[in-house]
């Protein structure tokens, strides 16, 4: 497990980079799907007997479509997952809090924990008792 977190650590940022390119994936099947369109709507020829109809459902320009969405729906998922990857400042953060909090809930930490409140509680009304009250402390005015 150690040697993964390492892994991550160390490659989370050329992860993430890869995954941005998700958003490439799904901008350029549409840009592409506008070209399609542009093309389907200037082919309109009363000479040939060509509608937009004809070329808008034609079997190549279904495969092309579908295809489209199909990369888009992926390299929006792909995108978005590489948008939430943490840098690796992030990921120091989360795995450190993760560590700590195994830490802090170990039986160990928790026998040391009791017996480090007693002691600073202790300490603190030992300060206390010997702090002079405020009626005891009596400014002195100086003289101009």
């Amino acid at each position: 497990m150690e040697f993964f977190l390492v892994y991550l650590f160390l490659m989370i940022e050329k992860i993430g980079t890869f995954l941005m390119w998700g958003w490439a994936a799904f901008w350029i099947p549409i840009i592409l799907l506008g070209a399609f369109l542009f093309y389907c709507v200037m082919e309109i020829s009363e000479y040939r007997n060509i509608t937009f109809d004809k070329n808008w459902d034609s079997d190549r320009a279904k495969k092309f479509k579908k295809f489209c969405k199909r990369t888009m729906v992926m390299g929006f998922i792909i995108g978005t997952l590489g948008f939430f990857t943490p840098t690796q400042k992030d990921l120091a953060i989360i795995v450190s809090a993760g560590v700590t909090y195994n830490v802090i809930t170990s039986e160990p930490a928790k026998r040391i924990g009791g017996k480090a409140l007693d002691l600073l509680e202790q300490k603190i009304d030992e300060a206390l008792k010997d702090e002079p009250k405020k009626e005891e402390i009596i400014p002195q005015k100086q003289a101009l």
